[in-house]
């Protein structure tokens, strides 16, 4: 699990049992979906427009992204 303070909320990433991204803030999970291959969820976040973007590698052995914007919503995963 990796942990990254966003905005003053501190998030919590990690893979669950189904293999898919988790998030949890607050206190409560959310799934943003995903299946990974190997390894764990690499987030990089931007301090200057507040995004985050999350690596992972899928199950085809590339590599996936997905970005969260600075209004919260999150992109679909893609290559």
């Amino acid at each position: 699990m990796v942990m990254l303070r966003i905005n003053g909320v501190l998030h919590v990433f990690g893979v669950g049992t189904d293999r898919a991204v988790w998030v949890r803030y607050d206190t409560k999970w959310q799934s943003l979906g995903g299946i990974v291959g190997t390894g764990s969820v690499v987030p990089r976040y931007s301090n200057s427009n507040g995004s985050v973007t999350l690596k992972i590698t899928g199950t085809d052995g590339k590599y996936w992204y997905k970005t969260r914007n600075s209004g919260g919503g999150w992109t679909d995963w893609n290559r």
